[in-house]
């Protein structure tokens, strides 16, 4: 399965939010959540969560079994599933892979390859009177040289042909949201474009 981008179109953590700066980390999910409310009563849009480990920010969590164990933090962010021009989501991929997009990569992007890929992220907090919420700003690429990072957890995606049970490894939240999409459609799966002729070697692009 995959999520084709166009250019038109069970565990209880520990709250804490990871430190406002910048911060390796390296993306462990990615969740289809289908069609939702526009903000402010806007048009729906098609929108996608892409979440992150940050290993160097250490939390204590309870697992499924009701043991304490130590893990990265995580942080993601919703975007809407666009790649046209103003995208932020095409604005951040691009920076985080060094390069735009080809031509051939705007007709249709499988977003599903940037799972398990490490970048940098900058991290902004904003606060309220009960809490401090850390937003993704900016995603970057890493300094050349610098290697990236392993991911601790499992890799989840959504949609998944591969796993009839993948629902399932989604947290509750997310769960709440893809049953609350509008006019919900099974994504088809799509065979990504290919990288069109450009000045860089395949090994210098994360994706």
């Amino acid at each position: 399965m995959s999520i084709i981008i166009s250019e038109k179109g069970g565990e209880r953590r520990d709250f804490k939010p990871v430190p406002a700066g910048t911060h390796l980390a390296v993306c462990t999910m990615l969740i289809d959540v289908g069609l939702q409310p526009g903000f402010e009563n806007g048009p729906p849009q098609r929108k996608v969560y892409i979440g992150f480990e940050v290993p160097a920010e250490r939390v204590e969590f309870t697992d499924k079994n009701g043991a304490k164990v130590e893990g990265p933090s995580r942080i993601g962010r919703f975007y809407t599933a666009s790649f046209n021009e103003k995208a932020t989501l095409r604005h951040h991929l691009a920076a985080w892979r060094g390069r735009d997009f080809t031509p051939a990569e705007l007709k249709g992007f499988d977003l599903f390859n940037i799972l398990g890929k490490s970048c940098l992220i900058n991290v902004t907090h904003k606060t309220t009177d009960t809490k401090v919420y850390a937003n993704i700003q900016a995603i970057m690429a890493l300094p050349k040289g610098t290697k990236g990072s392993d991911p601790e957890g499992a890799l989840i995606m959504y949609p998944d042909e591969s796993n009839p049970k993948a629902l399932e490894l989604v947290p509750e939240w997310l769960q709440q949201k893809i049953a609350a999409q509008i006019n919900p459609v099974p994504p088809t799966p799509v065979q990504a474009a290919k990288t069109g002729t450009d000045d860089f070697a395949d090994d210098e692009i994360p994706f």
